[in-house]
């Protein structure tokens, strides 16, 4: 198996392990984790492209899996433009979870509340997608820590990065199309219960110029 960013090796990814008998999750599903001896907790962060996101939510649907995907409110995309929200409810139509994914930058910036604008972007993607948000993910964590916030409090069920997750699954990323432990192709088989970020836009059909 030749490793690459192309769908078509996510595709034959997913495929193995289907065969070496996986059971997938989104991290809304994370309570369920502890009930599976092989296990994929599957996550994607849209920083730039929703039309990527929706080619690998298609993928995962054909092959029965469902997983999370974290929407960004502070974006390059819109997510109020019209087409974008056809794209982020068909990959709920699909059956995927939504989350924040959100950024400490701006309210730096802008020298506003963390915790207050963390939550009115919250309030934004559910007013989008018409449903509550359960997940919240901090953009780029190597820059910036995650956010000190009471998650019962706004009725957030997890965050990303905690300790359900971390501890309990091995983490690999393909933060700046790299895999810094090797291709999640080569950790299926070793590892039993693994926690997969791919970001959506580093996929391509056949060279990674398509996205840019």
């Amino acid at each position: 198996m030749k490793c690459s960013h192309k769908f078509s090796h996510y595709t034959e990814t997913l495929e193995k392990a289907k065969n070496l008998n996986y059971y997938f999750l989104r991290l809304c599903d994370f309570r369920e984790i502890d009930n599976y001896h092989k296990v994929i907790v599957v996550r994607h962060d849209v920083d730039l492209s929703l039309e990527n996101a929706l080619k690998m939510a298609n993928i995962e649907h054909d092959h029965g899996i469902k997983s999370t995907y974290f929407i960004r409110v502070s974006a390059k995309y819109n997510i109020s433009f019209y087409p974008n929200i056809k794209i982020i409810n068909e990959i709920i139509k699909l059956g995927h979870e939504i989350g924040l994914h959100y950024t400490l930058d701006i309210p730096k910036l802008l020298n506003t509340d963390k915790v207050e604008f963390l939550i009115r972007e919250k309030r934004i993607l559910e007013g989008v997608i018409q449903q509550e948000i359960k997940g919240i993910c901090l953009h780029d964590p190597n820059i910036t820590q995650r956010i000190d916030i009471d998650l019962a409090k706004y009725s957030i069920d997890y965050d990303a990065y905690s300790d359900i997750f971390m501890n309990k699954l091995k983490y690999i990323s393909d933060s700046r199309a790299s895999w810094r432990e090797g291709c999640m192709c080569k950790n299926i088989g070793i590892h039993d219960k693994l926690y997969i970020l791919t970001h959506p836009f580093w996929w391509y059909e056949n060279a990674s110029c398509e996205n840019y």
